[in-house]
């Protein structure tokens, strides 16, 4: 799956190899050597629960909906099934691009938070929502307004009075960029011919244990995992 949109770009057959190698070794992607997709499925349910307490609730309360089997897809395989090939390679664009090390949490986010509001409110279980999902909404996505969609939820979690500090990995800590470049490296990716990525970030973390300890175990796990 991950290796057909390579082809798709590059036709030879070496080149394509060393593409592919350094896609799932060395870039961004190659991120998920350390972030299992236990994490990123935390991740996502934190993101809901925070911008989307209204989705977060009712998959809560709908049998084992709050295990986002219907996403597990979607990060395994990179959205590979849920994009034509086209825009997946756009998807990937953004997700290469954007500021966040895991940028394809808020594209999970955004297309939960358009697309499943219409099937709950039809209130079908658990096991209906993965069929749904997976049957009607494969390769019905609209690009344009999930990565803007997405885009808006990143900007809305660096704006939180208090970001819990559980998401650090997720957004990076103030002053650090994605990949290890330094800021005066790190493009812009224009989403629409206008806007533009924020390069600034300043998220304002907080949690209990560094309040009582002066110490936090996110930031300490951050650093040793070499996540900039």
């Amino acid at each position: 799956d991950l290796l057909v949109p390579v082809f798709l770009v590059i036709r030879e057959e070496s080149d394509v190899f060393w593409c592919f190698d350094n896609l799932v070794n060395r870039s961004p992607f190659s991120k998920v050597q350390y972030c299992s997709l236990y994490h990123q499925l935390a991740f996502l349910r934190e993101v809901l629960g925070l911008l989307h307490p209204e989705i977060y609730t009712y998959l809560s309360t709908t049998e084992d909906a709050l295990t986002l089997t219907c996403c597990h897809r979607w990060f395994l395989l990179l959205f590979k099934r849920e994009f034509c090939a086209k825009d997946l390679l756009l998807v990937w664009d953004a997700i290469l691009a954007a500021p966040s090390p895991f940028f394809q949490v808020f594209i999970s986010a955004a297309m939960i938070s358009l697309y499943f509001p219409p099937l709950i409110s039809q209130h079908i279980s658990a096991t209906d929502l993965l069929i749904k999902t997976h049957q009607h909404l494969a390769l019905h996505y609209s690009l344009g307004p999930v990565v803007k969609q997405a885009r808006q939820l990143y900007q809305d979690v660096l704006k939180l009075p208090q970001v819990p500090c559980s998401l650090i990995p997720l957004v990076g800590l103030p002053g650090n960029t994605r990949a290890g470049l330094p800021g005066n490296v790190l493009q812009s990716c224009p989403l629409d011919g206008q806007e533009e990525w924020d390069t600034f970030r300043n998220p304002n973390f907080s949690c209990v244990e560094c309040q009582k300890n002066g110490s936090c175990r996110m930031k300490r796990e951050y650093f040793q995992l070499g996540i900039t």
